[in-house]
């Protein structure tokens, strides 16, 4: 049906239902429970949803983060660009699901519009690049002070607190605002922004909408200039998975933990199997990760089933999609 101008579907939020899967072959991933594993069906993907996650989605949503009317860095950013990004179709009520973040963000950006649509709302995004955040000033001046990138530091302050306002303008109850940032620049910045976080998450209660922090995949050192894709070199790619979670990416997560109106999603463990962290998705050929740490189009499919269930479980979907029957308590039950 066609809703603000823009197709959507509302189906399984299954990966293989949105063109990017080659075989309807379930795959069980190491660490799903048994309600979760029926979901995910990638166990093979074409090859335009297994390479830089700068591609673009489809006609509808402009997912090419570098050139995106919603990439706050784009020649093609306005602010009046910024308010049609985070304005929401409303038909009918709608709840509304956005996501604000880093680049990381913009990686999970198909399968978080994939998740929203099977939980009947409609997604709408902005993003941040050069080591900018959804985040504090402090937080993004230590960042791209580091990076070498402080020329977007006036744009980053800008661009968060516009960002804030629209939300404060749009939320409405039974709203999701979800944010990621790249898990390593806690330990450049030498702080998690818990304030930053909890201060959204108690904007969001205030209108009756939900938190959600969404985790970020495994750090994965060696891939730089590596061929994940090959046969011969994808191993190159692999790491232990103690050292794939940076010392700052626990202090987070305990963090969020300890703050009662935000919810938090770990990703990090379905890329990984038998103590170890890679660029596919386990026990398949398919990109789940490219570079370091930025979800594929696929691999961030991969991951949609799994945040649904999570936000069903606490009970933060707007609708549960027909032919679901029942979600897991966790996604990483064992």
């Amino acid at each position: 049906m066609s809703t603000c101008g823009r197709t959507t579907a509302r189906a399984a939020p299954c990966a293989c239902s949105l063109g990017c899967g080659e075989s309807s072959q379930l795959h069980a991933p190491d660490r799903a429970s048994a309600a979760a594993a029926a979901e995910p069906c990638l166990p093979t993907a074409v090859d335009s949803c297994q390479g830089w996650y700068a591609n673009d989605f489809d006609d509808d949503w402009d997912f090419g983060v570098w050139t995106s009317n919603c990439f706050v860095h784009s020649a093609r950013f306005t602010a009046t660009k910024l308010a049609n990004c985070l304005a929401p179709c409303r038909l009918a009520n709608a709840s509304a699901a956005f996501l604000l973040g880093d680049s990381h963000a913009a990686s999970y950006a198909a399968g978080f519009a994939a998740s929203a649509a099977a939980g009947g709302r409609d997604a709408r995004h902005a993003f941040a690049g050069y080591g900018c955040s959804f985040a504090s000033p402090g937080f993004n001046a230590a960042v791209t002070e580091a990076l070498g990138s402080a020329w977007v530091s006036d744009d980053c302050d800008a661009w968060v607190a516009a960002s804030l306002d629209l939300l404060r303008a749009e939320l409405r109850p039974g709203d999701v605002v979800a944010t990621t940032t790249a898990n390593w620049k806690y330990d450049v910045a030498g702080h998690v922004d818990v304030d930053f976080v909890a201060e959204l998450g108690a904007l969001a209660a205030a209108r009756g909408a939900a938190a959600v922090v969404l985790g970020d995949a495994p750090l994965l050192y060696g891939m730089f200039g590596v061929n994940c894709a090959s046969a011969a070199t994808r191993h190159d790619c692999d790491v232990d998975e103690a050292d794939a979670a940076p010392p700052g990416m626990a202090a987070a997560e305990a963090a969020w933990a300890g703050l009662g109106d935000v919810a938090f999603f770990r990703a990090f463990d379905l890329f990984c199997a038998g103590g170890v962290c890679g660029a596919q998705i386990p026990g398949t050929d398919v990109l789940g990760v490219v570079d370091y740490g930025h979800l594929t189009t696929a691999g961030s499919l991969y991951v949609a089933p799994f945040l649904t269930c999570f936000l069903e479980a606490r009970n933060l979907s707007a609708a549960v999609a027909a032919d679901r029957d029942s979600c897991p308590s966790s996604i990483t039950d064992t």
